[in-house]
């Protein structure tokens, strides 16, 4: 027996490499744990191991009154059942001479079946309103002598509900007396190619010279399951020279099936050579959305003072995918606390914020990020894993909180810098909502969006904070440039004087 199931092992492995897999149930080899008598009336019924000269091995007997003991491997519980949803092909080695009703009992998405085999040259199918579908195996079957017998299980429960459609595999029941061995499923012929899913967009651009780390593919099998770590893929991207570049995923399962190729498309735009464009976004939306265009005209004000720069301002809402490619700088005024909120899901400005986002990521422009929503920035680098990494990874900074610290001092170049007004001296500030600082001096921009940093030497920090007014306010960054990505702590021009630091 033993040089037989080496035989059929090898035999297999050369002639049938499309076999998906085999799961043996019963071999006798480990005794009779798996079977129990579920109808021992009349009393006596038993179940055995013992060896067989023939089949050179342990074989089960089954013993008992004809047809009227009742004997199974599997369970009538699913949860201790075999409950096996990927094999559907039966063989069974029997030896018998008497009449025996074997059944298989199943899940189908009709419900539960028991498809049933007796020695009768034919079938007699199902009745009406009954779940028991019946099969001859021919007469010759109980001839005493061992033979094996193979059914395919999906193609017995279409064969008189032809709508119907096998589910699972839970158990196999005998009544009458016989010999059994080698009781097994298989999922026969695997000629499902497994598939390759793209993580992140199929079409990429990206600027020349800037990183470009591919986000991969995922390739699942129907047999083997996840595969992805067999992916083979050709990558040819050369980000020094502009070009449009083609990287090639493919994969095979353990049959053979190969994938359909997926491709992802990569084009690398040539650097600007001495661009004097600039992109100043802003927020529109929300109660203040009004304050965006405020603050972006002071700032556009003062860009006007570094030479030949043409400004191109509009709202972060109105962005198009790309836009930013040919930009010297870009800065965003993150004006509106949790801009995205006020769009809906699916929304042209939705999206536009999103083709923003990722154009920071693939187009590797410089990008001056001022104020608010540096974690949605974040949260949504993550979720669309760009880049193949986390903003936090790539730049080495990441968003902390909201503080109300009572930040009214910036450092820079070892020179302190007030954030605040002086009323008399700028006509028609409003101080109801400032700290005194005394002197006729109101501290009055307050409110920080803190960052962690945390890689230092992805980091370069320009410029801190910190408080005279709270002594439990640390000093923090208030500046901070990380690769091409700067970030400023708060809006500096809400609070401008003829004293301030811009």
């Amino acid at each position: 027996m033993v040089y037989k199931l080496l035989i059929t092992a090898i035999s297999f492995g050369v002639f049938m490499t499309n076999i998906a897999s085999a799961v043996v149930y019963e071999n006798a080899n480990n005794g009779t744990g798996q079977w129990y008598v579920y109808d021992n009336d009349p009393t006596g019924a038993s179940v055995t191991a013992t060896y067989d000269q023939s089949q050179q091995s342990n074989v089960i007997q089954l013993t008992g009154s004809d047809t009227d003991n009742g004997y199974m491997i599997g369970s009538f519980d699913d949860t201790l059942s075999w409950n096996n949803t990927n094999d559907h092909i039966l063989s069974w080695d029997m030896k018998v001479n008497e009449n025996f009703v074997i059944y298989l009992r199943v899940n189908t998405v009709n419900g539960y079946r028991y498809l049933y085999y007796t020695a009768h040259d034919v079938s007699y199918g199902k009745a009406e309103g009954s779940s028991y579908i019946h099969f001859g195996l021919g007469s010759g079957v109980s001839n005493g002598i061992w033979q094996t017998l193979t059914r395919d299980l999906s193609l017995d429960v279409k064969a008189f509900e032809p709508d119907n459609e096998l589910l699972a595999v839970h158990a196999f029941l005998i009544r009458g007396s016989m010999s059994l061995d080698n009781i097994e499923l298989t999922g026969g012929v695997d000629n499902t190619r497994p598939v390759i899913t793209l993580n992140g967009d199929a079409f990429v651009n990206i600027v020349q010279n800037s990183d470009y780390r591919d986000a991969g593919a995922v390739a699942i099998d129907d047999v083997d399951g996840n595969i992805t770590a067999n992916i083979v893929s050709v990558n040819s991207v050369d980000t020094t020279t502009p070009g449009t570049y083609v990287i090639r995923y493919n994969v095979s399962d353990a049959s053979g099936n190969q994938a359909i190729e997926v491709t992802r498309t990569v084009s690398v735009i040539p650097a600007p050579t001495n661009s004097n464009k600039v992109l100043l976004l802003y927020d529109d939306a929300g109660a203040y959305g009004h304050m965006g265009v405020t603050n972006a005209i002071f700032l556009e004000n003062l860009l006007g003072h570094f030479g030949e720069i043409t400004v191109t301002t509009k709202p972060a809402s109105q962005y198009i995918a790309n836009e930013m490619s040919d930009a010297r700088a870009v800065f965003y005024l993150g004006t509106t606390y949790d801009a995205l909120s006020n769009y809906d899901e699916g929304s042209a400005e939705k999206e536009a914020y999103h083709n923003f986002y990722r154009d920071i990521a693939t187009l590797g422009r410089n990008i001056i990020w001022i104020n608010y929503n540096l974690n949605t920035l974040e949260n949504f680098w993550q979720s669309q894993n760009l880049n193949n990494t986390t903003f936090a990874q790539q730049f080495g900074i990441s968003f902390n909180t909201i503080s109300q610290g009572q930040y009214n001092r910036v450092t820079y170049k070892n020179t302190e810098l007030f954030k605040g007004v002086i009323p008399y001296a700028t006509p028609g500030a409003g101080v109801s909502l400032c700290a005194d600082e005394g002197n006729n001096r109101y501290a009055c921009a307050l409110e920080l969006n803190q960052i962690n940093i945390v890689d230092a030497t992805k980091t370069e920090t320009f410029a801190t904070t910190y408080s005279t007014l709270n002594a439990a306010t640390a000093e923090t960054p208030y500046i901070t440039k990380a690769s091409n990505f700067w970030f400023v702590g708060d809006i500096p021009v809400t609070y401008m004087s003829e004293e301030d630091r811009y």
